[in-house]
């Protein structure tokens, strides 16, 4: 079912309709599907979540965006093993979006989905531990995660590796040709 939901969503061998794609992944959703919960809970951030059945093949209209919906599902995806639901998660309990803001929250989630070696998850973690957010600061761990993100080809991580080369925080040295270089491949990433 989560398959022919993502179908209907990217109008891939069938009409695309989000209507559609949300009811197939709430089928999903009833069988237990944690990627599904991921999916939806992403639609439910850019308001398609609650997509209109009336008319099924209707351009998708974004409508208000149901961040505690979103919350709940990625925190149900996330405790089923979705690496990816743990990343989003912790990103709306770092952000305050759908749950109560809760950085010490975002970082145990962060660093679940960070062991499990998913990018994005390395750069929050390390964002965290840069800024002391949840109340520990560790600039080395900071530097070693988003350099790891960095590898990924993450352009934000490639930027913020920038940064960090040209704030030279410790155990970077200040390197300005390899902040550049970090620079331009973030923007050439988008």
């Amino acid at each position: 079912s989560r398959e022919l939901g993502r179908a209907y969503l990217a109008g891939r061998g069938v009409p695309a309709s989000t209507a559609e794609g949300v009811r197939w992944l709430t089928l999903a959703i009833e069988g237990g599907d944690a990627e599904a919960r991921l999916v939806l809970a992403q639609l439910h951030l850019r308001g398609l979540g609650h997509a209109d059945t009336t008319d099924l093949f209707a351009a998708p209209v974004a409508g208000v965006t149901d961040a505690p919906a979103a919350a709940r599902l990625a925190l149900s995806a996330a405790e089923d093993g979705s690496v990816e639901a743990m990343s989003l998660y912790a990103w709306l309990c770092a952000t305050g979006q759908g749950v109560e803001k809760d950085p010490a929250a975002a970082a145990r989630w962060y660093g679940r989905a960070a062991e499990a070696g998913h990018a994005p998850a390395k750069l929050g973690l390390g964002m965290i531990r840069l800024h002391g957010l949840d109340g520990v600061t560790d600039a080395p761990m900071a530097c070693r995660l988003v350099a790891e993100a960095a590898e990924e080809k993450l352009p934000t991580a490639l930027y913020v590796l920038g940064t960090l080369y040209e704030a030279a925080v410790p155990p970077l040295p200040f390197d300005e040709a390899r902040a550049f270089i970090l620079y331009r491949e973030a923007a050439e990433k988008g």
